[in-house]
């Protein structure tokens, strides 16, 4: 299980446009489910409660695969959401 959170990771970091700091990123996403988002790089994102209709929005993705705080904010409206996990 740990040798996939590392790979994923490792995706994700090599993945997403426009790395803004080493857990914040710039990523294009498109609501795809109920609580799932996708980049046009085959990224995942998984939140909770999340409501926001996307299609092909801009967005910032706070990710660590350590912390609990993680969360995805939109830039049409800077409405945030909580994110669960990010796979690919």
């Amino acid at each position: 299980m740990r040798g996939l959170i590392i790979y994923l990771t490792a995706a994700v970091l090599f993945t997403l446009a426009g790395v803004a700091s080493a857990d914040s990123y710039d990523i294009t996403v498109s609501r795809i489910s109920d609580n799932i988002y996708k980049s046009p790089e085959g990224v995942f994102i998984q939140t909770k409660l999340c409501l926001e209709f996307a299609l092909s929005e801009q967005a910032t993705l706070d990710y660590d695969e350590h912390h609990h705080d993680n969360k995805i904010t939109f830039a049409n409206n800077k409405k945030s959401c909580r994110v669960q996990k990010v796979f690919k």
